[in-house]
Parts: structure tokens; sequence; C-alpha cells
């Protein structure tokens, strides 16, 4: 697992394997389409990603599972939804969806 780590605060940032097979599925996907709304989509992703590295608590909370959360953020239309675990010092993140897909 590959972790970055922020210079302005301490917090590690991991991806499961599913996570990262999220990514991949959703660029070739829309690279398929789109090769310039991949590349967007790709930028979209990471920059939710460094909110997060800031504003660790910025997802709704997953109902029964505190500690997980999910941040919805907007990509044209619609938009994406990611599900991560958050501790004192890492942000695990567990999966990324388009909105229209089935969470499961």
């Amino acid at each position: 697992m590959k972790s970055e780590r922020s210079s302005d605060n301490q917090i590690n940032v991991l991806f499961s394997s599913e996570a990262r097979a999220d990514l991949v599925r959703l660029r070739e996907f829309i690279h398929i389409h789109n090769p310039d709304a991949a590349e967007r989509a790709a930028h979209t992703i990471l920059e939710a990603i460094n909110t997060l590295k800031t504003f660790p608590k910025l997802g709704k909370p997953v109902r029964a599972r505190e500690e997980y959360r999910d941040l919805a953020f907007v990509f044209g239309r619609r938009g994406y939804v990611m599900r991560y675990r958050l501790t004192s010092s890492t942000i695990r993140i567990l999966r990324v969806w388009h909105v229209r897909e089935d969470k499961k």
C-alpha cells in the first residue's frame, strides 16, 4: 500500500487494493469515451484526497460505523463518492464510486 505524507500536517493517506482497482476502472471507463475527461476526473479525485488531508472529518459518517466516512464530490453533472476510514493519523481510502454505481 502506498502512503502519502502531507508536509502541512502529519496525516498519512493509504489506498486499499479495492480503491486502487476502483480508480483504474473509473479512469478506463471514462477514457474510452473521452480521454480529456478522464484526466480531469483523475485531477478532481486527487483534489478531493488533498482536501481530506486538511479536513479529514469532512466526509459524512457512515451509519453504524463512525470511523468510516463518505465524501461526495462533484465532477460533471454528477460526481463520485469516496469511502474512507479515519484514524488519528491515517486516512485509508477504501472505495471510490461514481454516484450512479451500486456501492456493493
